[in-house]
């Protein structure tokens, strides 16, 4: 009886260790469960940071880049309008609405009823902060370190690099204007695209 694992057992020790008819104990069956779930949530969590890590370099296939911001029918020569437009912006897997705006310009000669237009991104090349028009100067300028500009985007002031940042556009038959948003790096010479 000293032998026998339980007291009550008829089986010897070498019988009680044994695993069942099938071949496979409670443990290793837990054992399997627990290593397939492991594998499973380190595929998922993988994929997820692999997609962060590279769709800043490839974009992320169908994104839409392409933002309705809204009408520009009758912008009279000269005209400068501030034009507001809630886009979705997208890090990894999350999506979330911001507000954004962009500057845009009709530089058409007085007396044209054609469009020519000029749109700029409302982030001041210097360092990132948003500018604003003053239209008593006709210019615009940024209040983080008094950078100006003219409404052509030239620097006529401060310590701004290189002139305002124009993004793509497209307007439709009715006046609707669409821009291509991008982000570029502050502080730097030359544009150099840091995100859409």
């Amino acid at each position: 009886m000293a032998d026998s694992p339980h007291p009550h057992s008829t089986e010897g020790p070498a019988e009680a260790a044994s695993p069942g008819r099938h071949g496979m104990t409670r443990r290793r069956a837990l054992g399997a469960i627990t290593i397939v779930s492991g594998a499973v949530i380190a595929i998922v969590v993988g994929i997820q940071s692999l997609r962060y890590l590279i769709s800043p370099i490839f974009g992320v296939p169908g994104k839409k880049r392409w933002q309705t911001v809204g009408s520009v029918a009758g912008m009279k020569p000269g005209e400068v309008r501030k034009l507001s437009f809630v886009m979705d912006q997208s890090a990894a897997y999350m999506t979330e609405k911001v507000n954004r705006y962009v500057w845009v310009i009709n530089d058409a000669p007085e007396g044209s009823s054609k469009l020519d237009l000029v749109v700029y991104s409302p982030i001041c090349p210097h360092a990132g902060c948003y500018y604003n028009y003053n239209e008593g100067k006709n210019q615009f300028h940024c209040p983080c370190h008094q950078s100006s500009f003219a409404v052509e985007g030239v620097v006529i002031g401060g310590p701004a690099p290189r002139p305002l940042d124009q993004l793509p556009y497209m307007v439709d038959d009715q006046g609707s204007l669409s821009v291509e948003w991008k982000v570029f790096q502050a502080g730097e010479p030359k544009q150099i695209l840091i995100s859409y």
